[in-house]
């Protein structure tokens, strides 16, 4: 994942799934606390979803998918481009969507080999797209 610093699977509600992250040093929990009060609070002075943001030298992008019971949180350089972004974002939850149903995050027991098939894709396409 050239382009990706980090991606992050959280619930609807901001509980972390899984993550992808080169930095173990980032504190899961409070990481998807933040993201959720984030949006939270962007949604309750905009009335919209908070679509992405901005902190130091990163850009985090937030998609809803599965019938918005899953939400990617994407970390990239400030540097990416928009449209870069988006592609990778649409890409993602493409991917995510085809291997994963609502249920299937609903009554996910905790075992992160769950996501392995979606790691190793997301692996395979980022290779390729760098060629």
């Amino acid at each position: 994942m050239k382009s990706i610093d980090a991606l992050w699977i959280l619930s609807k509600d901001g509980i972390p799934i899984a993550d992808f992250c080169r930095d173990d040093k980032i504190n899961k929990s409070l990481l998807s606390s933040a993201i959720s009060a984030i949006r939270t609070f962007a949604n309750t002075i905009s009335g919209k979803e908070l679509k992405s943001f901005q902190t130091g030298n990163s850009q985090f992008s937030c998609t809803m998918c599965l019938n918005d019971t899953a939400i990617l949180v994407l970390k990239v350089s400030k540097e990416t481009k928009h449209k870069e972004i988006e592609k990778m974002c649409k890409v993602l939850k493409k991917i995510f969507e085809e291997l994963y149903n609502p249920e299937d995050i609903k009554g996910w027991d905790g075992d992160l080999s769950f996501f392995d098939k979606f790691k190793q894709k997301l692996d395979l396409y980022f290779r390729v797209s760098n060629l």
